[in-house]
């Protein structure tokens, strides 16, 4: 079964996750309506509202167009970003996003990241001193002359 919408996870600029829903002619029509740090706590909120089936919560906005929102604890989820001038179009998109979403969410596999190779130390060579010679000081005396014998 073709899905009408696609579910893209994505990096905001903020450097923060979020989810759309797109549909096959490039429109968004929901998002989430909060980011994410990691993409793990993204994939965790959409199985929550995945696998709690939650019902939307369908209203009228102040300018008396429908809209539709999944929400948990008072807190939204995943929100229109369309409004609707028909109430059956409006649960229609809403029902749409929980059939996109697929059986089994998973983020992706991140790349093995390479174990950092270490050189081995290097050791130096002992140094070994030179033996010390004692420096030999000669003292010059001054050779003096043989003295005569007294007579």
């Amino acid at each position: 079964m073709k899905r009408a919408l696609k579910l893209e996870q994505f990096k905001n600029k903020k450097g923060k996750w979020q989810a759309r829903f797109v549909a096959s002619n490039g429109k968004n029509l929901a998002r989430s309506s909060d980011s994410y740090e990691t993409q793990e706590a993204l994939i965790e909120m959409l199985v929550d509202v995945l696998v709690e089936k939650h019902l939307p919560d369908i209203f009228k906005d102040a300018h008396g167009k429908w809209r539709w929102r999944y929400t948990k604890d008072g807190d939204t989820l995943i929100m229109a970003t369309e409004c609707y001038n028909n109430l059956r179009a409006c649960i229609r998109c809403a029902k749409l996003v929980l059939e996109a979403m697929p059986e089994k969410l998973e983020a992706p596999k991140p790349e093995p990241v390479p174990e950092p190779v270490v050189p081995e130390p290097v050791v130096p060579e002992p140094v070994v001193p030179e033996p010390v010679v004692p420096e030999v000081i000669e003292e010059t005396v001054a050779e003096e002359e043989p003295s005569t014998p007294a007579e």
